[in-house]
């Protein structure tokens, strides 16, 4: 960014996008200010791009990129007072045309749920595995249900699922912007004992338990849910940002977090909780009803739509009608007392879609939890792990375990069968499920279920890359000359002369910051890299998350998200490596950085670890750019020739000095000065 006040470049910015009020949520990168707007239309993109400090602007990912340079965080503070909206960084998603438009909506909401999940997916798998040995040795009479042991080793390992609102209510805080311990609070009152309490007598009398101010409602419980909790945390994003607009800076700190709680857990008690608790009622009636008259179409439906229901919330009062169908005997067999069986199809389906996608990947990371999970789920019935870590990121496999459970459903529920205590739904509950009905229908129901949710992922579905998004691009062929032209950036308007330049020409030597494949810049999805508006340089595509610098010199940018560095050499040349192209949005999740803005570095010094597990989790790529962000001072820059680096392997030099003229135009300058 060149002298430009970033108090009048931000203004001149929503001048340019339409005010204010035009403004929905902003962010900012090591470069550019990202802000997503209501109408689209209202922007002068020409009337942005002439603005002194501003290099350029481009749309991407819904949002409108205003590249600045240096200075990005200033103006984007600027920019955050004048819509008065507190800095910091921008939910996810936002309500906007621009970015919940029907289009993508679902894999948005995809993304979004393995976002929130990824932090917490190897605790559950841990504690999925546990659950499981203990299912299995209470089955077995190996471990009596009465003692210490079991009551220790079952908090263990049903503690995180109980309490999973806690846990999603952190990551989602990240993912929408709200305050996390506020959101911790949130989700601590509505899974507080005596409100389970409340909902568990819920499920036992046709009365609302809740009460407010003495109006009387019914209580969901929250525990274990998914969808429910990150609504309301969207909400307290809401409510938080709109509290911090109208209360006075004196009362700020305590009164939006005190206003946050009563609204957003009373609201969430009193119209989210009972909504769910209605439509879930409903669907109980509709599920036994059809059981009764038609039970392969009731298992069919509810076999396929079983973890749909889970991540919305709306699994308990199923859950409790089964409960109380086995407390009551099985005498007379309860129609609902069949409900396991079909619900185990559901499970089985998924763990065989989640078992091919052990074999099929090429992921390290996707084949652990693949394994742990499929494991958990057809034994235990634990089903959390497989569906957040592996089946429904990847989408295809999550569909062919609904098609899986729909087809095992129907058999399960034709079959007759009925627990006759309170089981698991997975292999490890099915010898409570055949005292009654057919048990060969019951398990051909089961093996069914396994195949159609196994054999069309092993089959159908694309197989991913070593820990890599699986839907990114294939990589574009590196280069296959023995040398290169050097490359030179065209001199951007706005672009301002570095200081601490040599004097005489020099060679800076650019090393690779991490290993992995090198590549054109066109490889990145970013436009401002790919088109070499940055800069000439260089991408790679990581195997290890560890990275170090390239050149020595000191920090002159590092933001606080610890995705992009900006490194001054002594020989004034400023290097960028910036990791991925969406990282922002993760708001520092998944980075930890090693350095400071100020800080000496040297060659191969760590400069932040990347969990590229999480990153491409949430279906982002981690190509890494490496540009020279100022080339038009020097005479060249120019990229080497090799597949492969590891760190500290050359992968471009700068000569320094000033660039050479075309021989014509220096003899037309010298003419021209001979005239003079």
């Amino acid at each position: 960014m060149s002298t430009q006040d970033p108090r009048a470049l931000a203004e001149d910015i929503l001048d340019g996008v339409g005010g204010a009020a035009n403004v929905t949520s902003s962010a900012h990168c090591a470069t550019r200010v990202r802000v997503v707007l209501r109408d689209e239309s209202a922007v002068r993109a020409e009337t942005l791009r002439a603005l002194p400090g501003v290099i350029t602007v481009i749309r991407a990912h819904g949002e409108l990129h205003v590249v600045t340079g240096e200075g990005a965080e200033l103006v984007h503070q600027e920019l955050e007072l004048l819509t008065r909206r507190p800095a910091g960084p921008m939910p996810e998603l936002e309500l906007s045309t621009a970015v919940l438009s029907v289009r993508g909506l679902g894999s948005r909401i995809v993304t979004m749920l393995a976002a929130v999940f990824t932090p917490v997916i190897w605790p559950l798998a841990a504690a999925g595995l546990l659950k499981t040995v203990v299912v299995v040795l209470g089955e077995l009479g190996w471990l009596n249900p009465e003692a210490g042991t079991f009551t220790v080793l079952s908090a263990v390992s049903e503690g995180i699922f109980l309490f999973l609102p806690l846990f999603l209510a952190v990551t989602a805080a990240r993912r929408f912007g709200a305050q996390p311990f506020t959101a911790m609070a949130v989700a601590a009152a509505l899974v507080y004992p005596s409100i389970l309490d409340l909902g568990e007598a819920q499920s036992h009398t046709a009365a609302p338990t809740g009460s407010l101010l003495g109006v009387p409602f019914p209580i969901m419980v929250f525990a274990a849910s998914v969808i429910p909790i990150l609504l309301v945390v969207f909400v307290q994003a809401w409510v938080e940002r709109t509290l911090d607009r109208m209360l006075p800076a004196a009362v700020r700190s305590v009164g939006t977090p005190l206003v946050t709680l009563l609204l957003v857990v009373t609201g969430a008690l009193v119209l989210l909780g009972p909504m769910v608790v209605i439509t879930g009622e409903a669907l109980v009636a509709l599920v036994v009803g059809v059981l009764e008259s038609t039970p392969w179409l009731a298992g069919a439906v509810l076999g396929g739509l079983w973890h749909v229901l889970t991540i919305l919330g709306l699994q308990w009062g199923m859950l409790g009608t089964i409960a109380e169908s086995v407390g009551t005997g099985i005498a007379g067999v309860p129609t609902a007392a069949t409900l396991p069986a079909v619900i185990a199809a559901a499970v089985v389906a998924q763990a065989g879609a989640a078992g091919a996608v052990l074999l099929r990947t090429r992921s390290a990371a996707r084949r652990k939890i693949a394994g742990a999970s499929s494991v958990a789920g057809l034994v235990g019935g634990v089903s959390e792990p497989m569906i957040y870590g592996v089946t429904l990121p990847l989408k295809k496999p999550f569909l062919f375990g609904m098609l899986g459970g729909a087809v095992g459903g129907a058999l399960t529920a034709a079959s007759g069968a009925a627990a006759v205590s309170a089981v698991p739904p997975a292999l490890a509950g099915v010898p409570a499920m055949t005292a009654h009905g057919s048990a060969a229908l019951l398990l051909g129901g089961l093996a069914l279920a396994l195949a159609v949710g196994f054999v069309p992922t092993l089959l159908l579905v694309d197989r991913e890359g070593p820990d890599e998004d699986p839907d990114a691009e294939p990589d574009p062929e590196p280069p296959t000359t023995t040398s290169m032209s050097p490359v030179v950036t065209p001199t951007p308007a706005a672009a301002e002369q570095r200081g601490g330049r040599a004097d005489t020409p020099s060679m800076v030597e650019v090393m690779a910051p991490l290993p992995g494949r090198l590549l054109p810049l066109d490889a990145m999805d970013d436009e401002l890299f790919a088109d070499g508006t940055m800069g000439p340089g260089v991408a790679i595509r990581p195997v290890s998350g560890h990275l170090v610098a390239p050149v020595a010199g000191v920090v002159i940018a590092a933001p606080s998200g610890g995705y992009a560095y900006g490194i001054r050499t002594d020989d004034g040349v400023d290097i960028l490596v910036h990791c991925g192209s969406r990282t922002p949005t993760l708001k520092g999740e998944g980075f930890t950085p090693a350095v400071r803005p100020g800080d000496r570095v040297e060659v191969s010094q760590p400069l932040v670890d990347v969990d590229l597990e999480l990153v491409h989790g949430v279906g982002f790529d981690a190509i890494t750019a490496v540009v020279v962000t100022n080339a038009q001072d020097f005479a060249s820059v120019t990229p080497v020739a090799v597949d492969e680096v590891e760190p500290g392997d050359l992968v471009m030099t700068v000569i320094t000095g000033e660039k050479e003229q075309p021989a014509d135009q220096a003899d037309e300058e010298r003419d021209a000065g001979a005239q003079g």
